[in-house]
C-alpha cells in the first residue's frame, strides 16, 4: 500500500485544458489614441485580466456627429504580436469613436472605447502639408 501510495505521488500530475479556464478577456490596457489629419494611430498592451491567452486584436472607427457615437461595426483584426494599428483614410475635422478588443479561446472579450477628432487638414506647401494642431500649426 505504502509503496503504491509513494507511486502515485512520483508520476506527473495531469495538466488541465486552460482552455477549461479561460473566459472573455478584459479590455486591453494603456490604450493610446493619436489623431492626425488623415488617419488615427491606435496602440495597446494585453488586458491586465487577460482570463486565458490572447489569441487576437481587433480594431475599428467610425466617424460621428450626434451626441453618442454608435457601436463600431466593421473592425479589423491585427493578431497579437504588433499591438498597433493604423485606421487610414480618415476625414480631417472629423470625431471618431475608435474600438478595441481582445480575444481568447473563449471568445471576443469587453471593448474599450475612445473618443477622438481627426486634425484640421489647412493645405499644402510644396512638399509640405500644414495642420492645425488645436492650438498651433504644425507644418510635416
Amino acid at each position: 500500500m505504502k509503496t503504491a501510495l509513494l507511486a502515485n505521488l512520483r508520476q506527473p500530475q495531469q495538466q488541465h485544458s486552460s482552455s477549461f479556464f479561460d473566459s472573455e478577456p478584459g479590455p486591453p490596457s494603456n490604450v493610446q489614441v493619436f489623431a492626425f489629419a488623415k488617419y488615427i494611430l491606435v496602440t495597446w498592451e494585453p488586458p491586465s485580466e487577460p482570463n486565458g491567452i490572447i489569441t487576437n486584436y481587433r480594431v475599428g472607427t467610425e466617424p460621428y456627429t450626434g451626441p453618442q457615437p454608435r457601436e463600431v461595426a466593421k473592425m479589423d483584426e491585427t493578431g497579437v504580436d504588433g499591438r498597433r494599428k493604423l485606421l487610414e483614410n480618415l476625414k480631417p475635422g472629423t470625431n471618431y469613436v475608435v474600438e478595441i478588443q481582445a480575444q481568447t479561446r473563449k471568445g471576443w472579450g469587453i471593448r474599450l472605447r475612445r473618443t477622438e477628432k481627426t486634425v484640421a487638414w489647412a493645405g499644402t506647401i510644396g512638399h509640405f502639408q500644414l495642420y492645425w494642431r488645436g492650438e498651433e500649426w504644425c507644418l510635416c
